[in-house]
């Protein structure tokens, strides 16, 4: 770290009775410094260019957390089968990534949370915690 770089936000490993699987479905920006802190968490991390491709990757690997691009569902097509997925994995906490991503929107996928940007990574992390506990409490 160079001199006025931030220390990496670290989240408590108490947090995680396991190592949750997370695929981010953006491979750029903020969601790059997401994924990092997450697996710096103890998460294990795949990261995907589109939201398409973490649809696909999250119906393969399972995971307990699917962090989507709002930018990836503007099409109806993206997000009937991002509904499909939240619907059909319950135990799966989806997250809506990014800038335009709304209550609205987040409802119409079956989003649980938005994450808005510019965003804390503090804040980002306690989101995914809650999600997290919030699949684990309620069970698939």
């Amino acid at each position: 770290m160079g001199a006025g770089t931030p220390p990496p936000f670290r989240m408590h490993q108490s947090l995680f009775s396991h190592r949750p699987r997370v695929i981010v479905g953006a491979a750029a920006g903020a969601a790059v410094q997401l994924a990092d802190q997450l697996r710096a968490a103890g998460c294990r991390v795949t990261t995907v260019r589109s939201a398409r491709d973490a649809l696909a990757a999250a119906a393969a690997q399972q995971p307990d957390l699917l962090l989507l691009p709002a930018s990836g569902l503007r099409a109806t097509a993206e997000q009937r089968a991002a509904r499909a997925f939240a619907s059909s994995h319950p135990g799966c906490a989806v997250l809506l990534l990014g800038g335009g991503a709304t209550s609205v929107l987040a409802q119409a996928v079956g989003a649980a949370d938005v994450i808005e940007r510019p965003f804390a990574l503090a804040s980002a992390m306690e989101r995914v915690r809650h999600a997290l506990e919030e699949v684990r409490r309620t069970g698939p």
